[in-house]
């Protein structure tokens, strides 16, 4: 698979960067009116009572002044700013080519390997839902040896997600056999993006336990990226 380029969707780098950076420059241009605005009520005030006003009163306006004029720009970003940057004219082709560009990752072993922990059970679990399967995320806590439960045509499968440096042991694979059973699932995916054992293939074979290595997961989402 061809990364894609800025290019093949209409873009130049500067435009690409510039848009990148317009959600920052939002937030600092509604903090920066928001700040006028509550400098241009301080001068008001200071105007129509002057006996009440002094140097501490200044101060302390100031400081006020400044913390509401920060969570005021920073509500303002969060309502309008995904709304503005939607109307962006760059806003089709920039999404068109992030897309784009994370399909290509996601047949890459290096991004794989860069995922650990949540990151890459939802990255799995997004795998699975390109395949049709209902995905529920366990809670990161207390999760009982199952990350994530799949679900499709009345079939439960449990999985559990390792992004070890090292090969995953047979310990693993006996702790989620043992979960399968306990949990009363239909089947148990262990994903490595490490590989596993020769123990673990040895452990897996004729139990409803199967092994996805980073292979299997790049050959995965190079045929959902070629449907």
């Amino acid at each position: 698979m061809i990364k894609p380029t800025l290019h093949e969707f209409g873009l130049t780098d500067s435009e690409y960067k510039s848009y990148k950076a317009l959600p920052k420059k939002l937030e600092y241009t509604f903090m920066a009116v928001c700040e006028i605005l509550v400098a241009l009520v301080g001068f008001f005030l200071a105007y129509a009572n002057p006996k009440f006003i002094n140097i501490i009163d200044i101060l302390q306006y100031i400081w006020v002044g400044s913390v509401i004029a920060l969570i005021l720009g920073i509500l303002l970003n969060v309502i309008f700013g995904n709304s503005i940057i939607s109307r962006h004219k760059l806003h089709s082709q920039v999404s068109a080519y992030e897309v784009a560009l994370l399909s290509y990752q996601r047949t890459q072993e290096k991004y794989w390997k860069s995922l650990k922990g949540r990151d890459l059970e939802r990255e799995i679990g997004n795998l699975f839902f390109s395949q049709g399967y209902t995905v529920e995320l366990t809670p990161s806590t207390n999760d009982k040896g199952i990350d994530i439960i799949l679900r499709k045509g009345g079939v439960k499968t449990i999985v559990q997600c390792k992004g070890h440096s090292g090969p995953v042991g047979l310990a693993v694979v006996r702790d989620l056999y043992g979960t399968l059973i306990a949990s009363k699932a239909d089947l148990a995916i262990l994903v490595s993006t490490s590989g596993f054992t020769k123990g673990v293939y040895t452990f897996a074979k004729g139990k409803r336990v199967q092994l996805l290595s980073l292979n299997n997961i790049i050959q995965l989402s190079e045929q959902l990226h070629q449907l």
